[in-house]
Parts: structure tokens; C-alpha cells; sequence
């Protein structure tokens, strides 16, 4: 109700990077702060022979890892094996046993560095780590199509969109393909663009397919450039609370103060709202303490 009844001032790019900054700086940490896993995802990734730097996923809030893993087997991520996050000094102690797979970690920069690196690397050795993504930046509708029809053939998946992306994107860009319902995940990060029309965007389909080998994207889900979203990719529970502090940045920049408490206290309110909302996410199930390092195991 404080929105300005023109757009001069306030055109959509200006409340789109209002909502990103919000977004980056008040919505995602507090989805964080509740510890429910809400932007947690793994990845596989393979290794080098005698490489010990591999770099940090750009999507990891804050260039930070939750977990590292040593896979010997990456058919069978259950069966990882944790590696230990230690101090410089003890990375390079004379007591690590070079003859074992990589068991130690340290992070430099935007980096891991591992110990040891493996000689020899099997075909299904891999390192995995877990993180937490950052959410999509928000674009404009117009800068994404919507999918109307999915095929698949010859290891090619060809999107059919209702939306000509020729004039942004090219074959050999990367796309990100977004679900359209809540809680808008990505089904698929950085795909390859192998060809582009103004009806049609064909991929690799080893590029949005699951660990399954199927494709969970659906008709109504979007593509987008890579790193970028039409939608906000939060729960949609979460988009009100988004909308109020947009309305905050637009009523302060108006000048309209007599305004600011009373949207103050809307976004107090819905602040509290939101956490018994969003955790905890699993009623009912007690957590399970297990120490890996215990001496009962």
C-alpha cells in the first residue's frame, strides 16, 4: 500500500536489485540461522593424478564447505569416507601415510587442498563435499522461457520454450533449468547449450538428467541463463517477508518516515512468523548423535 502510485522512480529493474539485495542480505541468512538445510546440496567431482588444489563451487554461500568426502567408489556415495579438515602444519606432518587415499583437507582462499594426492586415480575414485548454494540471482520473466515440451534422443535433450533467448544466448553458453514450484530448486546447474532456435534449446541430456538418469524438469519450469532465476529461489512461504522488505527500501528512499514504523513492525512480526514456519522441518524425529571418531568405532 506505501508502493508509489508511478514506476518513474521505481521501474522493475530498481525494485529487482532491491529484492536481490534483500535477498542476499537479510533472507538467506536467515534461512541459514535456523540450521534446516534449506540451500544444502553434494557434489561429485572427479580427481587428478598428483592434483592437490580443487576450487570451492562458485555457488557455495560464503565460499564455504560443510563436509568433504573421499570416494572410492563414487557409484556408492553412502559409502563415503570423511576427510578431516586440519591445520597447515599437520597437512604435510611426516606422520601421514602417503600410501593411503586423500584423508586430509585444508581450505586456502577458494580452495581445498588435499593430502595426500593420489599417484593413480581408478575410474571410480572421486572426491564429493557438500555445501550450501546460493540462491539464484533474480532476472526478469523476459530474460528466461518457459518450457512447453521435453524430448529426448540420442543423448541430446531438446527444450521446447516459449520465449526466443537468441538475442542473450548462444550455442556454448550455460543455462540454469528452474523448477516453477515451491521451493524452486534448480534441477539442473550450468547446462551446456549444444544448439539454440527461437522455439528450442538442446542440451547434452547428461546435463539435466539425475543421478537415475532421468530428467526431472517438467512442462511449466524455466531456463535461464546460468546463475540466474526468474523466480525467487526460496520456499514460497518465505516470498511475503521478501515483498515487506522490498516495500521497507521503497517507503525509506520515498522519504515517507512517518510510514517506516509501521512496516518496521510488519517485517518484525512476519520475521517470527517466517522461523515457525521454516523449522523445524521434521517433527517428531529425534536427532541421532553419532561420533565417527568415538572409540566404539
Amino acid at each position: 500500500e506505501f508502493f508509489p502510485t508511478t514506476q518513474t522512480t521505481y521501474p522493475d529493474s530498481r525494485l529487482i536489485q532491491y529484492a536481490n539485495q534483500e535477498l542476499k542480505l537479510k533472507i538467506v541468512p536467515l534461512i541459514m540461522r535456523v540450521h534446516q538445510e534449506y540451500f544444502a546440496r553434494s557434489e561429485i567431482f572427479s580427481m587428478t593424478a598428483n592434483k592437490t588444489r580443487y576450487t570451492i563451487p562458485t555457488r557455495a554461500i560464503g565460499t564455504a564447505l560443510k563436509d568433504v568426502f573421499y570416494l572410492s567408489d563414487y557409484t556408492k556415495p553412502e559409502d563415503g569416507i570423511p576427510m578431516s579438515k586440519v591445520n597447515r602444519h599437520d597437512l604435510y606432518d611426516g606422520n601421514v601415510v602417503r600410501t593411503r587415499a586423500p584423508y586430509l583437507y585444508i581450505i586456502e582462499g577458494d580452495e581445498i587442498v588435499i593430502n595426500p594426492a593420489p599417484v593413480t586415480i581408478s575410474s571410480l575414485e572421486r572426491l564429493m563435499w557438500s555445501y550450501h548454494a546460493r540462491p539464484n540471482k533474480i532476472v526478469p520473466t523476459t530474460s528466461c522461457a518457459q518450457i512447453t515440451n521435453i524430448s529426448s534422443t540420442g543423448g541430446i535433450t531438446t527444450f521446447t520454450v516459449n520465449t526466443d533467448l537468441t538475442a542473450s544466448l548462444s550455442a556454448g553458453d550455460e543455462i540454469d533449468v528452474i523448477n516453477a514450484q515451491s521451493p524452486f530448486r534448480s534441477w539442473a546447474d550450468d547446462a551446456v547449450i549444444t544448439a539454440i532456435t527461437a522455439t528450442t534449446i538442446k542440451t547434452a541430456t547428461t546435463d539435466v538428467d539425475n543421478d537415475e538418469g532421468t530428467i526431472d524438469a517438467d512442462v511449466g519450469d524455466y531456463i535461464c541463463p546460468a546463475g540466474e532465476s526468474n523466480v525467487v529461489m526460496i520456499p514460497e512461504d518465505i516470498h511475503p517477508l521478501l515483498s515487506e522488505l522490498i516495500c521497507y527500501r521503497v517507503v525509506k528512499a520515498s522519504g515517507m518516515r512517518s510510514q517506516l514504523d509501521e512496516v518496521k513492525g510488519n517485517i518484525k512480526s512476519m520475521v517470527e512468523a517466517t522461523l515457525g514456519l521454516i523449522t523445524p522441518r521434521v517433527e517428531n524425529s529425534p536427532e541421532v548423535c553419532f561420533d565417527r571418531d568415538g572409540f566404539l568405532n
